[in-house]
């Protein structure tokens, strides 16, 4: 009878045990997978805050310079316009230099559009001995499309002669001359952000 009662008892043990065993074996695996999913979050954290800086980074326009040894000026441009120098030395009398954005250069090269249009164009034009540029300018309105409501205006030292042009186009024309040449810096049918660059292209200008 005792036997039977030791048995019974040891048997009861066991089962305790093995119960016992399964429930730590159980909390430590729930252990291990919270830990793990904590080493993981840690991870995707570090990640995120790596990259965010580099998501939040303004890169800024590259500043470019131009000289026309031919018409004797320079000036800066952003990297986000595109030079084109076709003109430039084309006449013996006048020179062109062209500033597009990219996507409207991309339209003219693809043929899906005329050379006119939103650019900023920067020319010169050679001047007869003695004459002034209020005189030259009269004498070639069809030329640069001088208006007689214009305005004199003084940008990093330089004197211009400023007014609006109406037409076929439509922009703002700034004239100077320095020498034997009559420079003509203009911006036809621009957007806010070409305007602006374009005053920024006038600052830099120099003789």
């Amino acid at each position: 009878m005792n036997t039977k009662l030791f048995n019974r008892n040891l048997s009861g043990l066991i089962v305790l045990l093995m119960a016992i065993s399964m429930l730590t074996l159980g909390a430590c695996t729930s252990q291990e997978i919270q830990v793990d999913d904590q080493d993981q979050l840690t991870d995707t954290d570090e990640v995120v805050q790596e990259e965010t800086p580099a998501n939040d980074e303004e890169v800024m326009p590259e500043t470019l310079s131009y000289t026309s040894e031919r018409w004797g000026f320079s000036f800066d441009y952003p990297s986000e316009l595109v030079l084109v120098t076709t003109y430039e030395y084309q006449y013996e009398d006048q020179g062109h230099i062209q500033l597009r954005t990219q996507a409207v250069n991309d339209e003219i090269q693809s043929g899906e559009r005329n050379e006119g249009g939103e650019s900023i164009q920067l020319s010169a034009y050679e001047k007869p001995a003695g004459t002034s540029l209020l005189d030259w300018a009269r004498e070639n309105v069809g030329i640069v499309n001088f208006s007689e409501d214009y305005q004199e205006v003084t940008i990093n030292g330089v004197d211009y002669l400023y007014y609006n042009v109406a037409g076929m186009v439509n922009g703002t024309d700034y004239l100077t001359s320095n020498g034997d040449f009559v420079y003509s810096f203009t911006v036809l049918n621009g957007s806010q952000e070409l305007e602006d660059w374009f005053q920024d292209v006038l600052q830099s200008i120099s003789f």
